[in-house]
């Protein structure tokens, strides 16, 4: 690969039910580490999988302290949000809800999946 190349791919996936997002990850993923991670950031790395797939890229090949990403998300992850605040409004304060809830989780994970050295950008910004 030559140095300053510019690889991108992208991935659709719509009308996934939270039991299909798993079941698809687990088919996709023997990772032991991913047995932790909420459907949502579980559908994130599915969608980067196949990203990464449609550029054909060998990530196996790339120096990974050269690689970064950068993801987009309107909120960050709703689902595990909405189970910190009810965990507080019970008396019953899950902290690993509200680290699930950051938006930049879902990139942290894929750059741990991938052993990504490189900058790790999360943009968020939109409103529900």
């Amino acid at each position: 690969m030559k140095a300053g190349c510019f690889i991108t791919g992208y991935s659709i996936i719509i009308g996934m039910e939270k039991e299909d997002i798993n079941k698809g990850y687990t088919e996709c993923f023997n990772w032991e580490k991913g047995r932790q991670i909420k459907s949502e950031s579980r559908l994130v790395h599915l969608s980067t999988h196949r990203a990464i797939e449609m550029a054909q890229v060998n990530l196996r090949s790339i120096e990974k302290a050269r690689i970064g990403i950068v993801l987009g998300t309107s909120f960050g992850g709703l689902e595990s949000y909405e189970e910190f605040f009810r965990s507080i409004h019970a008396n019953n304060t899950q902290p690993n809800a509200f680290s699930n809830s950051l938006a930049n989780i879902p990139a942290a994970i894929i750059s741990i999946f991938y052993g990504i050295t490189g900058p790790s950008i999360t943009l968020s910004g939109g409103s529900l």
